[in-house]
């Protein structure tokens, strides 16, 4: 359950980053996700995508290994939210 817990809360992180960098000035670079805020709003658009992957995770049963990859994937994620909310000069 630790992967799962992790997943959700790298998923929080990722949305949060990704709004405070969008409302920033910055933009998307999921050709998906710049569809869907298209038919959804830009909020709506992240929001949903989230919720998707965290449903996913709580209601199928996935392989440690895979929550693990997930894992790793949207850390990297994160870590480059951050490093580009830096480099552009809107984080402390």
């Amino acid at each position: 359950m630790t992967l799962v817990y992790s997943l959700v809360a790298l998923q929080i992180a990722d949305l949060a980053t990704t709004l405070y960098i969008l409302r920033r000035g910055g933009r998307e670079l999921n050709p998906l996700l710049v569809k869907l805020q298209g038919v959804l709003g830009l909020c709506g658009a992240i929001i949903a995508a989230k919720a998707v992957v965290v449903a996913l995770v709580l209601l199928v049963p996935i392989p440690p290994i895979l929550l693990a990859l997930l894992c790793v994937w949207y850390a990297y994620i994160v870590g480059r939210n951050l490093l580009e909310m830096r480099r552009k000069g809107v984080a402390a």
